[in-house]
């Protein structure tokens, strides 16, 4: 399992880490991929509570090419987001390499997901979201039915040819 972005309240990291918290030992991985640095009134209590947590990594900032490389690397992405996201890059970019993502259920995370390719989960609900993460556990061959299920993501090419036709329109 993996969280790949900014860790920061908003952005819910501390949810996954309670939901991953309530697993049990050895069970699963999370890998938390993020600056530590920016917001440290949040993420020193956040590095505090994961010592200790067997099976959780923090792994630092985001350089750039990481991302992809990041989650070519996990099974899930977890996107745990508190306010309401538009398009978060972090799901296209999951979707386009085929990994399969968890979000809160709310604005723009809830519609993507819908279509396919993941679990959501009530926003602000770290128990909610342990329960999507057993299913990820329990559930022999759920990751790869979604895996599956992600529907195709436009390149930035076929996206901006979209747009400049509906710009060009009379």
């Amino acid at each position: 399992m993996g969280y790949l972005g900014t860790l920061a309240d908003y952005k819910g990291a501390h949810l996954a880490v309670e939901a991953f918290q309530r697993l049990r030992p050895g069970e699963a991985t999370l890998r938390i991929k993020g600056e530590t640095a920016w917001f440290k009134d949040y993420t020193g209590p956040l590095l505090e509570q994961a010592l200790g947590i067997s099976g959780l990594t923090f792994e630092g900032a985001v350089l750039p090419g990481e991302g992809y490389r990041f989650l070519a690397e996990v099974d899930v992405l977890l996107v745990p987001s508190l306010w309401y996201e538009n398009s978060p890059l972090t799901i296209h970019e999951a979707f386009q390499t085929g990994v399969p993502v968890v979000a809160t259920d709310l604005g723009g995370m809830a519609e993507l997901v819908e279509k396919g390719g993941g679990l959501l989960f009530r926003q602000n609900d770290a128990a909610d979201l342990h329960r999507s993460l057993r299913r990820l556990l329990d559930e022999p061959g759920l990751v790869a039915a979604l895996r599956r299920s992600i529907p195709a993501v436009k390149s930035i090419e076929e996206n901006a040819a979209e747009m400049e036709a509906l710009y060009l329109e009379d």
